[in-house]
Order: structure tokens, then C-alpha cells, then sequence
């Protein structure tokens, strides 16, 4: 019964805490900037506005 009481604010599991979070972020931060790269079209000639 004493590994029952341990805290969860070892360092070692704040350490995956911050871990794991900075990866869900970074990996949120990749969809939005590859999608926005892929579908970005920064302006049209007149000529291309024309043609729509």
C-alpha cells in the first residue's frame, strides 16, 4: 500500500505531462501551417480574374 499514496506531481510525470503537450502542439501547429501552404493563393492578375 505505500505506491498507492504517491503523489502525480513527481518530476518525472510533470515532465511527460509537458512532453506530451508540447508534441500535441507542435503536431496542431504542422496541420495548420502545411494546410494553409497548400491552399494559400496570395493574389490573382487581372488577366487570371478575367479567366474565372
Amino acid at each position: 500500500m505505500d505506491g498507492a499514496n504517491e503523489s502525480n506531481s513527481s518530476p518525472v510525470n510533470r515532465s511527460k505531462f509537458f512532453i506530451g503537450g508540447f508534441l500535441i502542439v507542435a503536431a496542431i501547429i504542422y496541420l495548420i501551417v502545411s494546410s494553409t501552404k497548400a491552399n494559400a493563393q496570395y493574389f490573382l492578375t487581372v488577366d487570371e480574374v478575367y479567366e474565372k
